[in-house]
């Protein structure tokens, strides 16, 4: 798996800080995220503190992060120990390839789960997928060709 070692944040961010070296800065709006940093140097903290900026872009190395934002129409960039971005899960799952069920599928299982609650519904699918189990794997090997069963 190859980690992803850039990430560019568009919009609007605050900055608040959380304790000394670490800060926090949230992006608010449709598309909320938030970057949590450790390690950010007094320089950086007096350019952050309390700040509104814009366009944000991380960029990992193996032993730090590189942060770069736009202040005031300029660009600035400073290195943090780490880097941690937040996107809430809505927005996660947008990008995964889920699976979607057909009509045919969603009544099947609709059927399914609604003969479990019957009563003694779940003994009856258990003898119906045991029952039905061997046909669908082959069932047992038939004799060879001319030959009965004994």
């Amino acid at each position: 798996m190859v980690a992803k070692k850039r990430c560019e944040l568009p919009g609007e961010f605050r900055s608040l800080e959380l304790a000394r070296g670490t800060w926090i800065l949230a992006r608010q709006g449709r598309e909320r995220a938030e970057v949590f940093l450790r390690g950010v140097q007094p320089m950086a903290a007096a350019l952050l503190g309390g700040a509104t900026f814009g366009d944000l872009d991380i960029e990992w190395t193996e032993t730090a992060a590189n942060l770069t934002a736009t202040f005031d129409g300029e660009r600035e960039t400073f290195p943090v120990k780490s880097a941690i971005v937040h996107r809430p899960i809505p927005a996660l799952y947008r990008g995964l390839p889920l699976a979607v069920l057909d009509e045919a599928t969603r009544r099947f299982w609709r059927r399914v789960f609604t003969a479990a609650r019957w009563p003694g519904g779940r003994f009856l699918l258990a003898f119906l997928a045991r029952r039905g189990g061997n046909r669908r794997r082959g069932g047992p090997n038939p004799p060879p060709d001319g030959q009965k069963r004994p």
